[in-house]
């Protein structure tokens, strides 16, 4: 259970098979975890629109600062 909701946690096996599935958003889920109607976080709705864009942040930003 989180902030947002239940949240479900699959092993990376299943990786292939949920990312193919149509009914699964990667947009709409960055839309509603991170509150993108609320005021203040509007420059966070316009990474729900190129969701590459989000991931490629994290893979690449994100990661990098790990080891720090």
């Amino acid at each position: 259970m989180t902030g947002t909701g239940l949240k479900i946690i699959l092993p990376a096996q299943y990786v292939d098979e949920v990312k193919s599935l149509p009914q699964l958003s990667f947009s709409k889920d960055i839309e509603y975890e991170f509150f993108v109607d609320y005021p203040g976080f509007e420059p966070i709705k316009s990474l729900s629109a190129d969701p590459k864009v989000f991931v490629d942040m994290i893979k690449i930003k994100l990661n990098q600062s790990l080891g720090q």
